[in-house]
């Protein structure tokens, strides 16, 4: 499909049709796009894939001179270029009669725009064949998103917007990245400038902090101020005059920025770096920053030497935040594979690594970045395994906090030994499951006692939290997400012989893989044709080998072992079994609505916020005791601890699924319709509510608030 996109100017608005492009390129995989865009913006279209040819026009220089004869020529140029080819769709996104009538009346194709109540200027929708009602109470970037799927023919996706812009420039930064802030001091209007004053007053504050600033600009009496604001601190760079793709480069390894209201300011949003704007006569309203880790300071008395220099830097200072995070690197697992998420996407040297473990597993190993150093907290030396006598590491991890520096510290999932609370930094707990099995003893409460904040993965973590220790310090949830798995065959799952059902996990009995055998034994003795994949490994596999020959299941059941390729696990699965005893919050049920695959898992702990039930699964609520599972397997399942029951808001006596309700699900599942409706929502239902870029703003944001 070949459309032609309308949105000629400012840099803000071209910026905001960004994420409309990626959002079609999901839904129509063969859509090609080429962009009349005003020529001095026309490197902005190149940046998105989707994107063919950008056509410029230059409507701006060209009313000073319109008939002139090199502005006809120039003209007979563009229409001629425009009606190269025949569209399948035009899209006019300006929605002003200049674009209308000059552009997209011109081109060659189905003309689609805003109808009169939504456009900017209502009688640009004449020029229109197809007119579309546009929810104008919405921010700009949502405007054009609804205005591309309805044009387009589709859903316009629940999920957060994306430009799809950012990996261009955050793969290669530069040699500095991380160690500048950018301020944008440029503007088009007298009323959005910031104060010169206030300016420099912002940059002394910066000088201690390690930070370099540096001061991008277009015009002449631009680089004045810029040298005027430079005048006597070491630590500022005037830039030289740079192409927008080299102040894209810039802003890309900054650790921050804080702008005045300019089209730049949305190109940092675009870039997906953290930025302070400050707002003076004007309101960002529906049009401000889009993105994460955007911040507005808008002047109550809509005048910008309102807005003091210490508001600014207070702000400011989260973006200098120096992370250290503590965790146990031996094994992977789910908050092991979350924070090699969140660390790989962090380039600008702000994470610290202190590995609990004695080494590093090699699935992760192959993961961490090779930018990120680690630091082994009980290892005399770093580079050598000799560690340190038990009885000392309390007080080693404690001095090894302290000598980071690092502004807040984050403990993964674990409670450390420590001497005492740590003099430097905010001290952090992220609980993914932990909390269920620590003792109520000395060593927890101690430690607990030390938080100035806790993160929970799942509202069922915090409950437990609650529920057990009632900490007195702030509890905040943010969601687990994870990234858009690659490789998703997006084709309709269909149910074909044999109908394969998968498992995914450590190989541990507290995973319930026991369950998962007993039902294909029921399953088989009904007279279904079904396989079973197990995937993952651990301590207890030689256990649950040993079960499935007993059941006499044969080469019905497979154990894969770890899977690399997650994509061909998902795709080659029709059903997915999770009956885990316990679990906060499981990324492998997650994982497995991203490709389509219905999950079968119990109403326990995090799970029903995971996967929705009837939606995009079947929830079981957990019926067999461990000493009748024990009875039924011979599999001693190791969880002396209680769970959390989402339906009673308390905390009960852990139990497993039964295998026969199990059984009773698949076969739910194997009427064709009612597996379709749930495949089909389980592909929409992840993007809909689990948006791995909104975990990332609120976990920064939640580290933010601590520290704060």
């Amino acid at each position: 499909m070949q459309v032609l996109i309308v949105k000629t100017s400012s840099m803000g608005d071209v910026l905001h049709t960004l994420p409309a492009l990626t959002d079609a390129l999901q839904a129509i995989p063969d859509i090609r796009f080429d962009w009349v865009v005003e020529e001095g913006f026309s490197q902005i279209p190149t940046w998105h894939p989707a994107v063919d040819r950008v056509i410029p026009v230059a409507i701006r220089r060209w009313r000073k001179n319109w008939f002139g004869s090199d502005t006809r020529q120039q003209r007979c140029d563009f229409k001629r270029a425009l009606q190269e080819r025949h569209y399948d769709v035009v899209i006019d996104a300006q929605g002003l009669i200049k674009s209308a009538a000059l552009i997209t009346r011109v081109a060659k194709g189905n003309k689609h725009g805003p109808d009169c109540k939504s456009a900017r200027e209502p009688f640009a929708s004449w020029f229109y064949n197809v007119r579309h009602e546009i929810d104008k109470q919405q921010h700009a970037v949502e405007r054009t998103r609804e205005l591309f799927a309805k044009s387009l023919g589709y859903d316009k996706p629940g999920s957060y917007g994306d430009y799809a812009i950012a990996a261009r420039f955050l793969s290669q930064p530069p040699v500095d990245a991380g160690q500048y802030l950018v301020f944008l001091h440029a503007t088009t209007r007298d009323d959005k400038h910031w104060p010169e004053q206030n300016w420099r007053e912002l940059i002394a504050l910066t000088a201690d902090s390690g930070l370099k600033i540096k001061l991008p600009w277009g015009a002449e009496h631009e680089h004045q101020r810029a040298l005027r604001l430079a005048e006597g601190f070491p630590h500022v760079e005037v830039l030289p005059k740079l192409s927008l793709q080299q102040v894209a480069d810039v802003l890309a390894g900054a650790k921050g920025v804080v702008s005045v209201d300019t089209g730049l300011s949305h190109l940092t949003a675009a870039l997906d770096k953290p930025n302070i704007t400050l707002f003076g006569p004007t309101d960002p309203g529906l049009i401000g920053g889009y993105g994460q880790n955007q911040h507005s300071l808008i002047s109550p008395e809509k005048s910008m030497a309102t807005i003091d220099a210490d508001t600014a830097w207070q702000v400011a200072k989260g973006y200098s935040m120096k992370k250290l995070h503590i965790i146990n690197l031996g094994k992977m697992g789910g908050v092991e594979r979350l924070f090699l998420q969140y660390i790989n996407d962090t380039t600008d040297g702000s994470n610290q690594v202190l590995c609990i473990s004695g080494d590093i597993g090699e699935e992760i190993r192959r993961q961490l970045p090779a930018h990120q150093p680690v630091t082994f907290a009980n290892r005399l030396i770093n580079a050598l395994p000799l560690r340190c006598p038990q009885f000392l590491r309390k007080f080693l991890l404690k001095w090894k906090i302290e000598r980071a520096n690092a502004d807040v510290v984050i403990v993964w999932d674990l409670v450390p030994g420590l001497a005492a609370k740590p003099k430097r930094g905010k001290l952090v707990y992220y609980d993914h499951g932990c909390s269920w099995r620590y003792p109520k003893n000395q060593k927890t409460l101690r430690f607990f006692a030390m938080l100035d904040g806790v993160i929970s993965a799942s509202h069922a973590s915090k409950r437990v939290m609650e529920l057990r220790f009632n900490l007195p310090c702030p509890n905040h949830v943010v969601i687990n997400r994870i990234k858009t798995p690659a490789g998703i065959d997006n084709t309709p799952k269909t149910l074909s012989q044999p109908i394969r059902i998968g498992t995914a996990s450590r190989l541990v009995s507290l995973k319930g893989i026991s369950v998962s055998l007993l039902m294909m034994q029921e399953l088989l003795r009904r007279g279904h044709d079904v396989t079973l994949e197990v995937a993952g490994k651990g301590p207890d596999r030689a256990a649950f080998e040993a079960l499935a020959a007993r059941l006499q299941l044969g080469d019905r059941v497979t154990f894969s072992g770890y899977q690399d390729d997650v994509a061909g696990f998902f795709n080659r699965t029709h059903i997915y079994m999770s009956t885990p005893i316990t679990e906060p919050f499981g990324l492998s049920c997650m994982e497995s609505l991203y490709f389509g695959v219905p999950v079968i898992f119990p109403q326990v702990d995090g799970q029903p916020e995971a996967v929705k039930d009837g939606v995009c699964g079947i929830g079981l609520t957990p019926s067999v005791t461990i000493e009748q599972h024990r009875q039924l397997t011979d599999i001693e399942v190791d969880f002396p601890h209680e769970v959390y029951d989402p339906l009673t808001d308390s905390l009960v006596a852990p139990k497993l699924l039964s295998h026969i309700d199990c059984a009773d699900a698949v076969e739910k599942l194997l009427e064709r319709e009612t597996y379709q409706t749930l495949s089909r929502n389980a592909q929409r239902y992840p993007a809909e509510h689990f948006n791995y870029a909104q975990f990332k703003v609120e976990f920064d944001d939640t580290l933010r608030s601590f520290i704060a």
